[in-house]
């Protein structure tokens, strides 16, 4: 079944074709994989990613859950579409999934332009991918729209 992902981010690529500038940042191990974002694999991108977040905060005790340590601690989170080669990447401060069978949802156009500016959602991702020591291809985080395969 398909499913729309709505969020507002960075793509990010795929292992095939990173959308970052070279070179690779050194936490990201060979063999990496874009997994569905409800498979938990700790050689998938999010699960890198999110580790090295946690390792970066330097915490006293370890994260058992990094998904939700990242979501409050850098206010961003990474997802997964389906692109036309395979699974693709994305960092994100919003994300909207929708299920296929569930009605329409309303878009506020006044609220997606005004969300951003006073979340600094803009300054969030900047501050997550400068400690990943990623820099995006992508010239500044955008609304975008895409499908997501699953179950």
């Amino acid at each position: 079944m398909a499913r729309s992902v709505m969020y507002y981010g960075i793509h990010l690529g795929d292992p095939h074709r990173w959308r970052f500038t070279a070179p690779a940042p050194r936490w990201l191990r060979d063999g990496v994989e874009i997994v569905p974002e409800d498979d938990v694999d700790d050689n998938s991108f999010a699960c890198q990613a999110e580790a090295r977040l946690a390792e970066l905060a330097d915490q006293a005790a370890p994260v058992p859950d990094s998904k939700a340590f990242v979501r409050r601690r850098y206010g961003v989170e990474f997802g997964t579409y389906g692109a036309p080669a395979g699974l693709s990447a994305f960092v994100a401060t919003y994300v909207l999934r929708h299920e296929w069978d569930l009605d329409p949802i309303a878009l506020d156009a006044a609220w997606m332009a005004r969300a951003p500016q006073d979340g600094q959602w803009d300054e969030l991702l900047q501050a997550a991918l400068h400690a990943l020591g990623i820099t995006p291809e992508q010239a500044s985080p955008t609304w975008s729209m895409c499908t997501r395969l699953g179950d």
